[in-house]
């Protein structure tokens, strides 16, 4: 019996694709993208140690005596800024190039029950926009020379772990607490105040359902509570008549 004879047709085409490679002396973008990644990321991280560029490194070189940072890497960063962020988790990112313009809908028309064959009125919607800018934020971490030539030291997690921590704060303030300035816009700027308590001690269960109903229905399905770490103590010590 054939040994091929109950394999599927995509997994002979497959077969046929790796031998045509091996014998054009060629392998697929993505197997080469991913080898030239592996190279370049080891050669950008001996170059922190040493000092010393490689040939490697002159794809990822930036015309100023630098080198761009791995893209592998770069997502790994990311991740870890995700890890530090509570407002990363529960946002949804979109990446660009350039500055967006969102399109939004300020207010809908109502509609109107109609007569057969009768007339109607169009309602105006009225519009607006949104636009969303990039912003810059720098960290820099000084380094002496006997931890770069200590080879044992593992730099590109140090780097990582601690740009990830320091950006992430950084980060978190500003999606809080931003003015708009060379910064994000803070999340409540534009929110409207549902309720106000004169402190954190008279903040009760009912303000919190209060604030929730006080959110849109199409928004309410998968809305969560932010909060001070105060508020949020507070809250847990609310007892019931019984303790």
């Amino acid at each position: 019996m054939n040994k091929y004879y109950n394999e599927t047709v995509d997994t002979l085409k497959a077969r046929l694709d790796k031998m045509a490679e091996e014998f054009n002396g060629t392998k697929s973008a993505a197997a080469k993208k991913t080898k030239d990644d592996t190279a370049y990321r080891k050669a950008f991280f001996d170059h922190l140690h040493t000092g010393m560029p490689t040939n490697e490194l002159k794809e990822g070189s930036d015309g100023a005596g630098g080198y761009l940072v791995p893209d592998s890497y770069d997502k790994e960063l990311v991740q870890a800024l995700s890890e530090k962020s509570i407002l990363r988790r529960l946002a949804t990112t979109i990446t660009t190039t350039h500055r967006l313009k969102i399109p939004t809908v300020n207010s809908h028309a109502a509609a109107s029950w109609v007569q057969e064959g009768g007339s109607f009125d169009f309602g105006d919607e009225t519009f607006g926009q949104i636009v969303i800018d990039a912003y810059k934020l720098g960290d820099a971490i000084l380094v002496s020379d006997e931890m770069l030539e200590d080879s044992g030291i593992d730099l590109e997690a140090y780097i990582k772990e601690s740009f990830g921590e320091r950006l992430g704060i950084a980060e978190e303030y500003a999606f809080f607490n931003g003015d708009g300035n060379g910064k994000p816009t803070e999340i409540a700027y534009q929110a409207g105040v549902a309720r106000k308590v004169a402190s954190i001690d008279e903040l009760t269960l009912d303000d919190m359902i209060d604030l929730y109903y006080s959110v849109k229905a199409p928004y309410r399905k998968n809305a969560v509570y932010i909060m001070s770490t105060d508020a949020y103590l507070h809250l847990r010590k609310i007892k019931l008549y019984n303790g």
